[in-house]
């Protein structure tokens, strides 16, 4: 069987549309989290700390990779995401 020129482009320019819109999707997502001055407000607790917890003792990632600007702080004692911040 035989594929076309056609089909062949049309599914790398839907594959790559797709990368795209995930890509939109999960830096939106990020954006639906507090930044840290968002959560501080929020929570008015005298220094950052889990709002389920309590536990100040907090850890952080990249949001695609471990490299990523985009971060994600989450409690490490009950795992619930707290906020975002970008790494300068």
């Amino acid at each position: 069987m035989y594929v076309t020129t056609a089909a062949i482009v049309g599914f790398v320019m839907l594959s790559v549309w797709i990368a795209a819109t995930l890509k939109k999707q999960t830096h939106e997502n990020w954006l639906r989290w507090p930044s840290i001055e968002e959560y501080a407000r929020r929570t008015q607790f005298s220094r950052v700390q889990c709002w389920h917890c309590r536990s100040g003792s907090i850890r952080q990632y990249g949001l695609e990779a471990h490299n990523d600007q985009r971060r994600i702080h989450a409690c490490n004692q009950c795992n619930t995401i707290l906020y975002r911040t970008m790494r300068s």
